[in-house]
């Protein structure tokens, strides 16, 4: 299976961009391996900058740090990015951050997340496969760095071909979410540079419907 990304990052209208994310694949066992994660800085608490900064480095590590040449179960990489997280939110004392993350490997894929950034998934249809965490009022009740820990929301899938992985921060779902869910909407994204026209249209058209927040997504295809 053939894995293909693309991604856009933008700051807005904001200061700065709260915003961070990664791409990491290596070959595992002479196959692909990688992971795809996406930080959104909480606003109103100090360094929400850093603190997503932080954890992606600290996912960045994690991955490196995993072996090349041994076997290691969906199960092992849960825990040991699950660990990572955990110190991350200890570490964490003057921000927080959401975390929406996929690992994948051999047609098969692990979603981490905590807040309300999002992963879509589908073939011919999208549909939200995180969970949001936030109250009645919109209010995020869990985040990196927040409060007491809470473990993020996890879930194990199989992977189609020609199917879509979209992780993407608040800024970008928020005037997005009903054309990202909307039957085919990426049928015709073959290579990286019509995703990223696409996803450059919808940061465009969120922006036009008064939009200001820090708008990042990453698209994930697959293919034989």
């Amino acid at each position: 299976m053939q894995i293909s990304s693309e991604f856009i990052w933008k700051r807005n209208s904001r200061p700065v961009n709260e915003d961070s994310l990664c791409i990491c694949h290596v070959l595992f066992n002479n196959k692909p391996l990688l992971m795809a994660a996406i930080c959104d800085g909480v606003g109103g608490l100090p360094d929400g900058e850093s603190a997503s900064s932080y954890i992606i480095a600290n996912l960045k590590n994690t991955f490196s740090s995993i072996p090349r040449n041994k076997h290691i179960s969906f199960n092992q990489l849960s825990h040991l990015f699950s660990r990572c997280i955990f110190s991350c939110h200890e570490d964490l004392t003057n921000g927080a951050s959401t975390l929406c993350m996929v690992i994948i490997y051999q047609r098969k894929c692990l979603l981490i997340s905590s807040g309300d950034s999002r992963c879509y998934y589908g073939l011919n249809k999208m549909k939200v496969i995180s969970k949001d965490h936030i109250d009645c009022r919109g209010r995020l009740t869990q985040a990196i760095g927040a409060g007491i820990y809470c473990k993020p929301y996890k879930k194990f899938f199989h992977i189609s071909y020609k199917s879509t992985i979209l992780l993407c921060s608040d800024g970008f779902y928020r005037h997005n979410n009903a054309i990202i869910m909307q039957k085919n909407c990426f049928k015709t994204c073959f290579d990286g540079e019509k995703w990223k026209n696409t996803m450059e249209n919808m940061y465009s058209y969120a922006v036009n419907q008064g939009e200001k927040d820090n708008s990042s997504a990453i698209a994930i295809w697959f293919s034989k």
